[in-house]
């Protein structure tokens, strides 16, 4: 049995890297991104018609799907369609998704993220579309993702026989590149107990709309590109919030059994509350 576990592992993360950017699932890393200049705005060769997007909270991280009514508004046929991110937002942003929606088992569209120089807070992503749309001509894309590390405890720690409470912040249009003629977000929770949630935007205080597990916002009209509308939400989660804050693999080649072994480590941390007591098993 020969150990190569520092070569096969480089090996191997090369592989796993290779495969997620070819099927365009993951984000690429600030190094290999291309730099734009900092003059650079997406082309308004696109208006999103219609967006709905569903944010799901029922798990420890958001995941977010986004339905996108594209309509090439140039007198060319257009290919690249641009999604912007914040900084921030860019740095947990765990997986990223593009489809037609028409067609969910064809593959992945490719993309690739692109840095705007100087002191510019916006992360932008590239899409290449399959085919150049033309001229008036509409595409339905499916836009998933999701942002990790992204929710927090409120209160940070709590009795044990209390009820853990998380908070998300978002924007309540999805924040876009081209202007939207209509567009509304659906929020669905582990469940009904949600005590705080941002109820006024657009100086309509029914603009947010509570049903059960689920919180509507919207329908907006007339949205301008880059614009966003700050929101938050709390609501009960009584799950754990798990995180791997280091992943280490070995992999062992056997050159006389025609084998290969993993061995993965995990450190896991949880990040909900604390307990405000010591914790008591009666």
């Amino acid at each position: 049995m020969v150990n190569i576990k520092a070569l096969s592992l480089a090996t191997a993360v090369l592989s796993f890297a290779g495969a997620a950017l070819s099927k365009s699932t993951t984000t690429k890393p600030a190094a290999a991104q291309n730099i734009l200049p900092s003059t650079f705005t997406p082309p308004q060769v696109f208006k999103n018609t219609n967006i709905v997007r569903a944010i799901n909270l029922e798990k420890s991280y958001p995941r977010n799907v986004v339905n996108v009514v594209i309509e090439n508004v140039s007198p060319e046929a257009q290919d690249e369609y641009y999604i912007p991110f914040t900084t921030a937002q860019a740095e947990k942003l765990g997986n990223l998704e593009v489809k037609d929606n028409k067609d969910l088992t064809s593959p992945s569209f490719s993309f690739e993220a692109v840095s705007i120089d100087g002191a510019s807070d916006t992360q932008l992503y590239k899409v290449q579309l399959p085919q150049p749309l033309a001229p008036k001509a509409k595409q339905t894309l499916r836009i998933s993702y999701a942002f990790l590390s992204s929710v927090r405890p409120l209160p940070a720690a709590v009795a044990q026989q209390d009820p853990q409470f998380l908070v998300y912040e978002f924007s309540a249009y999805w924040p876009s590149a081209y202007a939207t003629t209509q567009q509304e977000t659906e929020i669905k929770f582990p469940g009904a107990n949600v005590p705080e949630y941002t109820a006024g935007v657009e100086g309509n205080a029914d603009s947010a709309k509570k049903t059960g597990s689920k919180l509507t916002y919207g329908p907006y009209k007339k949205v301008a590109a880059g614009t966003t509308q700050p929101v938050r939400v709390r609501y009960e989660h009584t799950q754990p919030l798990i995180h791997v804050s280091r992943l280490e693999r070995d992999i062992e080649v056997s050159h006389w059994g025609g084998n290969i072994a993993f061995e993965d480590r995990y450190t896991i941390v949880n990040q909900a509350a604390n307990l405000s007591t010591q914790f008591n098993r009666v």
